[in-house]
């Protein structure tokens, strides 16, 4: 789509894999509620929060892929069955400063992002939402967990016919076959999840609990009831960065922690360029919160303008 070679795609997200390939390629996502789209069929990582939704080179594109992809009952609830209009005057919009300042490129296509807004006639204030290390743990905690059990349900449904049953299964598979399977990285992530108990306990339940408490009562539903918002503005990641198969993503910072550990809509749209590099603005709320999101979104990315397909670029 970056590359105008396609109109349309559909992406699946349990924390920034709609987000992050959007705003890095500078192109439109959205990452609905969880429920408001099907999950059947995706590979999970958590029912929790996995969720699919639309990719497109703008926001009115994403918007008709989402209609077409959303359970017609979700959409009535949150305001989507109705048209689409660009909506920001009047708006109360929380600037997420604290998951900001991690790059003063990506601060300054904030603070430009802010002036239009304001310019469109809405208020923007400054916000105290973080996301605290505890809930990262506690994410990973659900997500180890989860990640088993799903897994190995999608298994028994859709897995190949043979001997690929269980998370068991594919480690020992992967170990057979570590030159074909694993030749840049291990696969510790799914033995820490290998070593999660079944059924899940009491670690399992707290861990749970500080997600729901952290992402929505002290974390976005908070911040929206005190400051009176219609939505929360973050940056959606750092500048597009090269593949690196030996040491992994260079990920600087972002925002898709909270809405996405909370099951709440998120979508990011182009916000500009560093050094010809991608960088996209995240609006994310409380639950069923889509419609108002995509009326702000709309707006704010007409004004923008920030979009363009990619170039070949000579560096001497």
């Amino acid at each position: 789509m970056a590359a105008n070679l396609s109109v349309l795609a559909v992406g699946t997200e349990t924390d920034g894999s709609i987000i992050s390939p959007a705003s890095a390629n500078g192109i439109a996502g959205i990452k609905p509620g969880l429920g408001l789209v099907s999950a059947e069929g995706i590979i999970p990582i958590s029912h929790h929060q996995d969720t699919a939704g639309p990719l497109a080179r703008n926001l009115a594109d994403a918007l008709q892929l989402l209609l077409a992809m959303g359970n017609p009952g979700e959409l009535s609830t949150s305001g989507l069955d109705r048209p689409m209009l660009p909506d920001a005057a009047g708006k109360r919009i929380g600037f997420a400063v604290k998951l900001a300042g991690f790059h003063p490129g990506v601060d300054a296509l904030m603070n430009q992002a802010i002036r239009i807004l304001e310019a469109l006639g809405a208020t923007v204030e400054e916000s105290d939402l973080d996301c605290p290390d505890e809930l990262s743990e506690a994410e990973e905690i659900v997500l180890q967990y989860d990640f088993r059990q799903d897994l190995e349900d999608y298994l028994l449904q859709w897995g190949p016919a043979g001997a690929i049953h269980s998370l068991d299964d594919i480690i020992v598979w992967n170990q057979a076959n570590a030159a074909k399977a694993m030749p840049w990285f291990g696969q510790d992530i799914l033995e820490a999840c290998a070593h999660r108990a079944k059924p899940p306990g009491k670690e399992y339940a707290e861990a749970l609990a500080t997600c729901r408490r952290l992402s929505r009562d002290e974390g976005i539903d908070r911040v929206i009831r005190a400051g009176n918002l219609d939505a929360i503005l973050a940056p959606s990641g750092g500048p597009a960065w090269k593949i690196d198969l030996v040491t992994g993503d260079h990920f600087m910072g972002g925002s898709s922690s909270l809405p996405a550990v909370a099951g709440y809509p998120n979508l990011t749209i182009p916000a500009g360029f560093i050094h010809e590099l991608p960088v996209g603005v995240s609006l994310f709320g409380p639950a069923r919160s889509e419609a108002r999101l995509v009326g702000i979104g709309l707006a704010l990315e007409q004004a923008l303008k920030a979009r363009r397909p990619p170039r070949f670029i000579h560096l001497a």
